[in-house]
């Protein structure tokens, strides 16, 4: 039987909230970075972050301002630099970070990025709806659909995404 060496990392906000997205993104990569290497030298094949790593944990509210914290996949700024570290460290890389698919259509979304290319393999998308003239709330993760703030991460489809890494990764066998 082949062993999987997994890391999570979880930390706090490194800057205020009064910074900007940009701002709060790097200062966030920054402190994660040491931690990657880390994780790297210590032979982890499989690196976890906690929901929305690069920004606070803005999800529940319905502030206008977090839409800058958005990022595209596979071609966005996070994205990129965890590919170099993922094909630095032969490792697979879970990138959650906030995307804009494409204008107005945004997601928690979770990056699956390979270790062998490099590159953005899969990726797990949640999305939760506020219609503010209801007031009531929609999650889903069956398809894409255009609303205010995307917000609830979907654990089936994650889930179902990760496992797909991990067991490809290891060798085993996927049914």
């Amino acid at each position: 039987m082949s062993k999987l060496k997994s890391g999570l990392i979880q930390m706090s906000l490194k800057a205020s909230t009064d910074s900007s997205p940009e701002e709060i993104r790097d200062a966030m990569l920054e402190a994660h970075i040491p931690f990657i290497d880390q994780a790297g030298a210590a032979g982890v094949q499989v690196l976890c972050f906690q929901e929305v790593f690069t920004q606070p944990y803005f999800c529940p509210s319905q502030d206008a301002r977090w839409y800058a914290a958005a990022e595209a996949i596979p071609d966005g700024y996070t994205t990129r630099l965890m590919c170099e570290y993922a094909k630095k460290y032969n490792m697979v890389i879970i990138v959650p970070i906030y995307e804009e698919a494409m204008t107005g259509v945004y997601y928690n979304t979770a990056a699956v990025i390979d270790a062998m290319a490099a590159t953005w393999v899969n990726i797990a998308r949640a999305i939760y709806l506020m219609l503010p003239a209801s007031g009531r709330n929609f999650s889903s993760s069956l398809e894409p659909r255009t609303g205010r703030f995307s917000t609830r991460p979907t654990a089936k489809s994650a889930f179902t995404s990760v496992m797909t890494v991990i067991f490809l990764r290891a060798g085993a066998p996927w049914h």
